[in-house]
């Protein structure tokens, strides 16, 4: 019974407790808080609000004031009477205090009050700090954890980070909760896709926001590479190509290759790297190939390597066959050379046939086939029997190409027989000869004669008349007329197919032209001491075929070393006949002199002086004589145009008359004669001689002078003998 008394009690204190609180709460003046967007807020005692946003208050009363004060401690101010039904606070407003709020509202003077209500302005957002981006920087093939520092003024309320729909980390802050920073960490990995994107948002108490987001490229798999168009081990013929694929499950795949190529002469090597993901790789150079490929990704992941090895051969084997050419004869033994040429020559093969044809029958010579072991392969056929003949040389390399050469030719060891007509070598002829070319009959009737008809001009020959002619037998022949004089030489040749040749040669000379004898000008008409022949009668004569000559004076031949001295008038002959019989004859007179000439000396006295004032003429006894110099006393005198020199004499004394004569054989006179003027004895001595230009006039006679016409005939007769003169005193010349 006591516990229940003591119950009842209990709950009576606590029922009247419960009514004395109800009635204090009843008795603070209610208001209502909105946000500027009209959103409720209900601020519980000794809490804060915090809002970027301007928050009203509306008093549920009428007549109300208000006051504020910062939440630094201090009292509240003075209330202030409300004009409106509420009180708005804008986070800008100069004019209220900043930062911490705290306002109170009261119903009239002595009325209810309300709360105090806490409220912190904040419209910064959070701060974000990425610590390591670096680590992001590029492909990731594998995890990576990155950091974040974020932090706020007031408090933060929320941080939540996502890729695509995948929450990488969230974090929400409790009721008691006044974390102002904090630390973040995020691992990063293979979201199923390349390229992935995580978006950080960050939420104050206040409701400020803060995102940040950023991108990284995420591939760890192993691209996949693919090869089709090739094969290792073929060999193709012209141009090759290989595709190339490169595949990788997250980001962009490359290929990439490295190509050997080799050929006989050198090795090239060639690195490709980054070639899009469908390449195709040409191969159009020959040579033997190997490939190693792979694919690489953007994230350098490298793929397994495919390795190929080819062939490409586009160029067929060359073969070149000498020793013959192609439907020709040959007139000895063939030896036909068969080069092969592939530049990749292995496995090519090489096949000759040779079939030869006889009088309509055939035979297959065999020839062993061989396949190439070099870039080049010499063998040789040899052939050595008459015959016509085909022979088949076949090349294949194992890319299938083909190349095949043929030589048709025939063996023929004969020779054309070659015959000329119509004149014989070295003939010479003053006619027009007329020369026949033939030839006998070939093994093949086929034979080229070619006539070549030169004539000489100066130290050369050129070509008068050149024929042609295919002679079918031995009745087939050419004519080749000479028509003008001169040195011929003519050239017969004869060629069959197969290269047999004859020659025939000769030379002969059409001259209708006489000799020609030189003009005897320097003997006809002409005097000499003594004559004979120039040294070679042949000197005087020029022919061109050859020639005989002789001589004659007057009636009687000649030689060469025969000499007439006998003075008189001869008549000199020539004849002279060429080797074609042509004839010519020439004449000149010459006259053989060996006397000197005679002077003949006018206007001495007959005692050999002359008068004073007299006149002495100085001429020749032959016309055809000349006088080459007339001196008296050593003065040169004046020799007239009839070949005579006159000289007076003006006065008395001793003269010196030198005379030089010479006659158109050469025969010369040359000869001083003395003589004087004289006076009377015993004035001659005394008297002082005066030479004058005197006129030629005969002297006269004067008893009183002296006479020495007498005295001048004895010395002229005197001279005479030395010198072989003969003088003549005339009254006149």
């Amino acid at each position: 019974m006591r516990r229940i008394i003591g119950l009842l009690i209990c709950m009576f204190i606590f029922s009247a407790s419960c009514a004395i609180n109800c009635a204090a709460e009843n008795e603070k003046l209610d208001v209502d808080i909105k946000t500027y967007d009209g959103r409720s807020v209900i601020i519980k005692d000794e809490r804060q609000f915090c809002t970027p946003l301007p928050v009203t208050f509306t008093p549920q009363a009428a007549d109300c004031s208000y006051s504020i004060s910062t939440d630094d401690g201090e009292t509240f101010s003075t209330y202030i009477k409300m004009d409106k039904e509420s009180v708005t606070l804008f986070p800008d407003d100069d004019t209220s205090p900043s930062g911490r709020w705290q306002i109170r509202f009261r119903e009239g003077d002595d009325g209810k009050e309300s709360d105090i209500y806490r409220i912190v302005f904040d419209v910064n957002p959070p701060e974000i700090v990425f610590t390591d981006p670096e680590k992001i920087d590029g492909w990731l093939t594998g995890s990576v954890r990155v950091h974040f520092a974020i932090s706020d003024e007031n408090a933060l309320a929320r941080i939540v980070a996502k890729c695509g729909d995948t929450v990488l980390y969230e974090m929400h802050r409790s009721e008691d909760d006044k974390m102002t920073a904090c630390s973040v960490e995020l691992e990063l990995g293979d979201m199923g896709r390349a390229r992935s994107t995580v978006d950080i948002a960050c939420y104050d108490i206040a409701g400020n926001r803060m995102d940040m987001s950023f991108e990284y490229l995420f591939d760890e798999s192993v691209p996949v590479i693919y090869a089709e168009g090739i094969l290792s081990g073929e060999c193709y013929s012209g141009k090759a190509s290989l595709k190339a694929i490169a595949k990788d499950r997250d980001s962009e795949a490359y290929v990439c290759y490295t190509l050997e190529r080799r050929t006989n002469k050198e090795l090239t090597e060639t690195e490709v790297t980054g070639a899009p993901a469908d390449t195709v790789i040409a191969f159009e150079e020959e040579g033997r190939y190997k490939i190693r490929i792979w694919a690489e990704d953007s994230a350098g992941n490298r793929s397994a390597e495919l390795t190929k090895s080819f062939t490409v051969d586009g160029s067929a084997p060359v073969i070149q066959l000498t020793g013959v050419t192609e439907n020709v004869d040959v007139r000895t033994n063939a030896v036909i050379s068969v080069d092969v040429s592939d530049g990749i020559y292995e496995g090519t093969k090489v096949d000759i046939k040779l079939s030869k044809t006889d009088h309509e029958k055939t035979e297959i010579i065999p020839i062993e086939s061989y396949t190439l072991l070099a870039e080049h392969d010499i063998r040789e056929v040899n052939i050595n029997s008459d015959g016509d003949y085909l022979l088949e040389v076949t090349a294949k390399d194992p890319a299938g190409n083909t190349v095949k050469e043929y030589r048709h030719f025939r063996m023929d060891a004969t020779a054309p027989d070659i015959s000329i007509s119509g004149i014989d070598e070295g003939d010479i002829t003053n006619g027009k000869p007329v020369l026949r070319f033939s030839a006998g009959e070939m093994f093949y009737a086929s034979t080229v004669m070619s006539a070549i008809l030169e004539r000489k001009e100066g130290s050369s020959y050129s070509v008068a008349e050149s024929l042609d002619r295919v002679m079918r037998s031995a009745n087939d022949h050419i004519d080749i007329e000479a028509e003008k004089e001169g040195e011929y030489r003519l050239t017969c040749i004869a060629a069959d197919r197969s290269g047999n040749t004859s020659s025939s040669r000769l030379s002969f000379t059409v001259d209708r032209t006489p000799p020609v004898i030189s003009d005897l000008k320097d003997i006809d008409s002409k005097y000499f001491k003594s004559f004979s022949l120039p040294a070679k009668l042949s000197s005087l004569i020029k022919d061109a075929s050859g020639f005989t000559a002789d001589a004659y004076i007057d009636d009687r031949k000649i030689g060469e070393n025969d000499v007439i001295i006998e003075e008189g008038k001869y008549v000199l002959t020539i004849l002279a006949e060429d080797g074609a019989q042509n004839t010519s004859e020439a004449s000149a007179s010459f006259i053989v002199d060996h006397t000197s000439p005679q002077i003949v000396l006018g206007g001495f006295d007959r005692d050999g002086n002359i008068r004073r004032g007299g006149t002495i003429k100085v001429s020749l006894a032959e016309d055809c004589d000349r006088l080459v110099s007339v001196k008296f006393n050593d003065r040169n005198i004046a020799v007239s145009s009839d070949n005579t020199a006159t000289i007076s004499v003006d006065g008395y004394g001793q003269y010196c008359l030198a005379v030089k004569a010479e006659d158109p054989a050469g025969n010369v006179t040359d000869t001083q004669i003395h003589t004087s003027s004289p006076m009377y004895a015993g004035i001659f001595g005394e008297y002082m001689m005066t030479e004058k230009s005197i006129e030629a006039a005969l002297p006269e006679n004067d008893e009183n002078e002296i006479d020495y016409v007498g005295i001048l005939i004895g010395l002229c007769s005197v001279l005479s003998g030395t010198f072989g003169l003969a003088f003549r005193t005339f009254l006149h010349h």
